[in-house]
């Protein structure tokens, strides 16, 4: 009877019974050493059984109390009921979305969202916050967003050119940030762009000879006053017919011209 406890003298059913204290299922084999109706109590998985015949010298065992063995399963939204392995079952969070904590003193879990989904999300200016454990991503200029399950999928769009057709009638023309494609006509005279004094850094505009006449009747680009450079100049010049150039503003102010 080695790794027994010492035998308790007990009463089942009119009948005397000896009872034995063990953390491991009953012997099935061997069991010689132990008579009918010995009890057994097996600690690990917290259920007693009963010898209750030896046919062929394997021993009969049989769980009591509360009608057999009691099967606890956990069943989540889909998958089926998950068992207890040695008395156990782990619930357990992917650590990115989700985390479980345990606390064995209390026999408590608590799931929570994982600290990566409550904090901000930092774009290239500003950041976002979830709320309610939504964040929204929304397209801009050149770029559309749609949700499907939990794939997230950005698209770039067309970006529509702001057309602007200005004329020897409308010279000189002061130039808007809202402006993006400048189609001159020259055909009736000089024309002069008259660029911002403070641009925006990193807006870029296209100037061009729509009709083929600033050999005869320049395009001038400059700003009010001549107050910023267009490559070290305080004007540049379109004298070449149906000639187009790139204007960008830099953060130094001044134009640069390609």
């Amino acid at each position: 009877m080695t790794g027994l406890s010492p035998p308790k003298i007990l009463s089942y059913e009119g009948q005397v019974a000896v009872a034995f204290i063990n953390r491991t299922f009953p012997p099935t084999t061997s069991n010689f050493q132990f008579d009918v109706p010995t009890i057994w109590m097996d600690t690990a998985a917290k259920i007693p059984y009963i010898l209750v015949a030896k046919p062929m010298n394997v021993a009969d065992w049989i769980p009591f109390g509360g009608g057999g063995i009691i099967t606890e399963t956990l069943t989540g939204n889909s998958g089926g009921p998950v068992s207890p392995t040695a008395n156990n079952i782990n619930v357990v969070g992917d650590g990115i979305t989700v985390d479980v904590v345990g606390n064995p003193g209390t026999s408590t879990l608590t799931i929570s969202v994982a600290s990566e989904v409550a904090t901000n999300y930092v774009a290239n200016s500003g950041s976002a916050t979830p709320s309610a454990g939504v964040l929204n991503v929304i397209g801009g200029a050149g770029a559309t967003t749609s949700g499907s399950g939990n794939t997230l999928t950005i698209n770039a769009t067309a970006v529509a050119v702001a057309y602007t057709n200005v004329t020897h009638a409308l010279s000189p023309y002061t130039v808007l940030v809202t402006d993006d494609y400048l189609s001159v006509d020259c055909s009736g005279g000089v024309v002069t762009l008259n660029f911002p004094n403070a641009p925006t850094a990193n807006k870029l505009w296209i100037v061009k000879d729509r009709t083929g006449n600033a050999a005869t009747n320049n395009i001038t680009i400059t700003t009010p006053g001549g107050t910023v450079t267009f490559d070290g100049g305080i004007s540049y010049t379109i004298n070449t017919n149906y000639e187009a150039i790139n204007v960008l503003a830099n953060a130094t102010p001044t134009y640069e011209v390609f």
